[in-house]
């Protein structure tokens, strides 16, 4: 008897849902809402998107596209915590939690036995790349209403097209404003193929240690005195490869925890969950596509980054891998040192052209730090994998 409980308990399946954002709204507004309507949410873009199963909060990710089909790629098992709302609220129905879901699909435990960090978990639902209407407003874990995902001063918002539920008014209802409908005026569109990867305070973080990491550069290298970090940005490692051109040279840094695996270690580790019954399921060749992927990203691209220094400029007389190390990569070492402590193994030289597919896919977003003066531009530019930034991530805010 028992053999057969635990069978199926395995078959079980799990309500597994995919929340781009959280935040709240007030009860009166939930009865009132109409199509138009902008509710925006807590979560910025570029924070970790949340799965819960069960209504319990799991892991985190971020949304992925392949072959159209949308899909939540696993970047932690910690779960985090929701946000606490930040008003005085008389009532437990006075304000109400809220959710922007992009899907919501059933996995058995067996399905999820096979999820780890890099699994990417088909939605069984596919990517609308003009207008992508299909998220969902859920509140207090109900499906009230859909439509298209937006962005309102760097926060996730919902723009509703259409509401499902049917709200009656009611005199016992207090008015009640959250400060969660906004103005239309004040959003713009988001596409899932292009994300934000980092948030705007990550960006701000990311360029005070740069900032630290040149001033020490200064130190012994006087010529540089009036450099500056010039820009921070996220793009994809094919547009900024397009803006660098052959201009630049370019260096891989390696750290000494760098991941070496034989690919054959991996070779059995599932990187696609879905279930036989999906509607839009991936097929073999992508799911080769993606554990072909995922697997150079275990051997080369976590704890790797590049260096590229203009040919014209200052940076590029530093020509040996040795001083290269001593004045630039450990100024970036030591800069990094209050939120990640890492050691370098070594820094080689790649193709001009940076074209190194096993260390970065083309289309994969990088965060680059561009340094130089107001006259001539970007002398030495880092790139950095979003792969490798990942882990520090959520303790730069």
């Amino acid at each position: 008897m028992r053999r057969t409980i635990m069978k199926h308990f395995f078959r079980e399946l799990n309500d597994v849902k995919a929340v781009i954002a959280e935040g709240y709204i007030s009860l009166y507004e939930t009865v009132n809402l109409k199509k138009g309507d902008i509710v925006r949410f807590d979560t910025q873009a570029g924070e970790s998107s949340a799965i819960l199963i069960n209504n319990h909060r799991t892991f985190r990710g971020e949304i992925v596209v392949c072959n159209e089909i949308v899909g939540f790629r696993v970047t932690s098992i910690n779960a985090g915590e929701s946000k606490p709302y930040q008003g005085a609220k008389d009532s437990i129905t006075e304000i109400l939690k809220t959710q922007l879901v992009i899907n919501s699909i059933e996995l058995s435990i067996e399905d999820l036995m096979n999820i780890h960090t890099k699994t990417i978990i088909n939605l069984d639902c596919l990517y609308d790349d003009k207008n992508y209407e299909n998220v969902y407003l859920y509140i207090s874990g109900v499906k009230v209403a859909g439509g298209r995902t937006q962005i309102y001063d760097e926060y996730f918002a919902i723009e509703i097209t259409e509401v499902y539920t049917e709200m009656q008014t009611r005199k016992d209802i207090a008015v009640r404003s959250s400060g969660y409908i906004i103005d239309s005026d004040k959003v713009r569109g988001y596409d899932f193929r292009r994300p934000d990867k980092v948030t705007y305070r990550q960006i701000l973080r990311m360029k005070d240690i740069h900032i630290s990491s040149l001033r020490m550069m200064k130190i012994v290298l006087p010529e540089i005195r009036n450099y500056s970090v010039l820009k921070v940005d996220q793009c994809s490692y094919s547009e900024i490869t397009k803006q660098l051109a052959d201009n630049y040279s370019y260096y891989i840094v390696n750290t000494s925890d760098a991941l070496r695996r034989d690919g054959n270690t991996i070779k059995d580790q599932n990187f696609v969950v879905q279930r036989p019954e999906f509607t839009y399921k991936l097929n073999e060749e992508a799911i080769t596509f993606i554990t072909k992927l995922m697997s150079n990203r275990f051997v080369y691209g976590e704890k790797s980054f590049i260096i590229c220094s203009k040919k014209t400029g200052f940076f590029n007389t530093i020509q040996s891998t040795e001083s290269i190390s001593e004045l630039i990569v450990e100024p970036v070492r030591n800069a990094w040192k209050e939120i990640r402590n890492f050691n370098f193994s070594g820094v080689s030289t790649i193709k001009e052209n940076a074209g190194c597919d096993e260390l970065i896919p083309e289309h994969d977003m990088v965060i680059t730090i561009e340094i130089g003066d107001d006259k001539s531009g970007s002398d030495l530019v880092l790139i950095y994998p979003y792969i490798f930034l990942e882990s520090v991530l959520e303790v730069m805010g």
